[in-house]
């Protein structure tokens, strides 16, 4: 309920109410579809106007009329999964921004997706909260990663950027090269011929350098810097 006030009143503060956002979700267990739909459903700042079980299904859909504003991406589903959704969105002339919602939680996988062009992501565990956080910042900026909200990546400076690459080594700055690539540390460690306990090491030492707690947290951050390429 509190959620549905929070969302309903900051909608009815415009004079004139802009019409609603429009969403898109693909997931194929359709309890839980449903259930998200309810709750997007109950703000008057959404409205879900296309449903799917899979990704081959969600592109027919959308195909046939005005794309959504925004889509919901289940990972995993059959006939056609999210990184296969991704491809054909990415080929779309104005692509809908994309939310992925994955079971996936570690580094690599939410790196794949990011590469792939999901704009935010959100873990199939999520709260209320969560979904609209997401559906608010994707609607406003364009973009969420919940590892980036509160960090240096929205208000970087000329001078943190300076103190971070002068603080790297060749070494640091190789690691960072592999990192931005959508392989495990394990395969970094045998590019850069180091055991795996080195590899953790840099990895603890880079994450406090970048202020971050994630692989996707550093690499978005390097690349903002221009310390890497994607």
């Amino acid at each position: 309920m509190g959620i549905f006030k929070k969302h309903q009143n900051t909608y009815a503060m415009f004079a004139n109410p802009l019409p609603p956002v429009t969403i898109a979700i693909a997931d194929d267990h359709a309890l839980v579809r449903k259930a998200i739909i309810n709750l997007i459903n109950s703000s008057a700042r959404y409205q879900v106007v296309t449903e799917a079980g899979n990704g081959k299904e969600l592109l027919e859909k959308i195909g046939e009329g005005q794309p959504p504003d925004i889509i919901l991406l289940d990972i995993n589903m059959p006939v056609m999964n999210g990184f296969e959704t991704m491809k054909k969105i990415g080929q779309m002339p104005n692509p809908p921004k994309v939310i992925a919602v994955t079971a996936f939680d570690d580094d690599i996988s939410i790196f794949r997706l990011y590469k792939a062009g999901i704009n935010a992501y959100v873990m199939k565990t999520f709260e209320p909260d969560d979904l609209f956080s997401a559906l608010d910042a994707v609607a406003a900026k364009g973009t969420y990663f919940p590892e980036l909200v509160n960090n240096k990546l929205i208000q970087a400076s000329k001078e943190e950027r300076c103190r971070i690459t002068e603080s790297l080594n060749e070494r640091e700055l190789l690691f960072l090269k592999y990192a931005a690539m959508d392989i495990p540390y394990s395969e970094v460690a045998v590019n850069m011929n180091l055991g795996r306990n080195s590899i953790n090491d840099y990895q603890k030492n880079l994450y406090q350098k970048f202020g971050v707690s994630s692989r996707i947290g550093m690499v978005l951050l390097a690349v903002k810097y221009k310390m890497v390429e994607i």
